[in-house]
């Protein structure tokens, strides 16, 4: 028989829950009560003993995707990338169609500086789940950083087609979109985080570079003020508004 440490009565062997308060029965040999330390860690904000408690799951049961997803978890918030990619693909063996732990891998190896990899893992997470909506982001970002822009345009925009609220979005395919040369496109995305209320010293640096490259210079100088006004060290601002407006007598 076991005896609830919580409510102080006693069932059968074959229980791993209190059927009452539903907290694992103290057995060192079963997986759930580990598990459950670990949640409780997790909850409490102790990563490295919730580490600690799912590696004894790990030793007693060493084929659970679920625990090798949580440690990969666990070691990400920790900052110990390389160790989080080592479980999450773990995971991946025993569970080789979660949408999730290709996802989570694929942030991991772009923390990690492997983008072509991490290319694979999101467009895997997202053949699995279309509706797998952030991880278009990701792989706009991702496309970005290896240079591939178009791409990186391509997965901004299915994003804001599934979600057009995205701001976030909307400031990353701007810069996408600039990059290629493609400035008038890229105003109204800038325009858009503007609108939002994020008159930060980047979006209007941007967008002050994309109303000149456009020929529209008067807004072009009204957005690199501001961006100066909000920011007095925004260099790059002040050195394209010295530009437009001390142009050299010829």
């Amino acid at each position: 028989m076991k005896k609830c440490e919580h409510c102080n009565e006693t069932y059968p062997d074959e229980y791993s829950f209190c059927p009452i308060c539903g907290k694992p029965f103290t057995d060192k040999n079963n997986p759930l009560y580990w598990s459950e330390i670990a949640r409780s860690a997790r909850v409490r904000g102790d990563i490295q003993a919730a580490i600690e408690a799912c590696k004894n799951c790990e030793r007693i049961d060493g084929k659970n995707a679920h625990t090798f997803f949580v440690l990969g978890s666990l070691y990400y918030f920790s900052g110990e990338i390389k160790k989080s990619i080592d479980y999450f693909e773990k995971s991946i063996k025993f569970s080789p169609k979660d949408a999730d732990t290709y996802y989570y891998l694929g942030i991991s190896l772009y923390r990690n500086g492997s983008i072509k990899a991490s290319i694979k893992c999101l467009k895997k997470c997202l053949e699995l789940n279309p509706d797998f909506i952030i991880a278009y982001y990701w792989l706009g970002i991702t496309y970005y950083h290896k240079g591939e822009r178009n791409e990186s345009i391509r997965a901004f925009n299915k994003l804001l087609d599934i979600n057009p609220e995205s701001i976030i979005a909307h400031y990353h395919i701007g810069v996408s979109l600039s990059s290629v040369g493609k400035y008038k496109e890229a105003i109204p995305h800038f325009e858009t985080v503007k609108d939002a209320g994020h008159e930060n010293e980047a979006v209007l640096y941007h967008l002050g570079v994309a109303y000149f490259r456009a020929g529209n210079f008067p807004l072009s100088i009204e957005n690199f003020k501001k961006s100066i006004e909000l920011n007095p060290d925004d260099d790059r601002s002040e050195k394209m508004l010295d530009f437009m407006l001390n142009v050299p007598k010829i």
